[in-house]
């Protein structure tokens, strides 16, 4: 099922792994991966793999602006308050 708000398609994706996410955040991103195709022949099936490399950039991910992220401005004024 497709997702589109505000003419842009949504994409899901699940991470896995601790990592440095902010270092993705508002950069034009590409995919690459592997793709499975499934193919129906004459009442029999047969799997393909595939990798694949889409070099144009095709998605951003944005941030949240960090006046408008409540945790991290909450954290921010605590750090100020027990330090000032």
């Amino acid at each position: 099922m497709q997702v589109v708000k505000g003419g842009i398609l949504e994409v899901g994706v699940q991470t896995y792994g601790g990592g440095l996410w902010h270092t993705w955040f508002d950069r034009d991103l590409t995919v690459a991966g592997r793709v499975i195709l499934k193919k129906e022949n004459a009442g029999s099936v047969s799997y393909s793999h595939h990798l694949v490399r889409i070099e144009e950039p095709i998605m951003r991910v944005p941030t949240l602006a960090i006046h408008l992220d409540r945790f991290l401005l909450f954290f921010t004024c605590a750090l100020t308050l027990c330090f000032a």
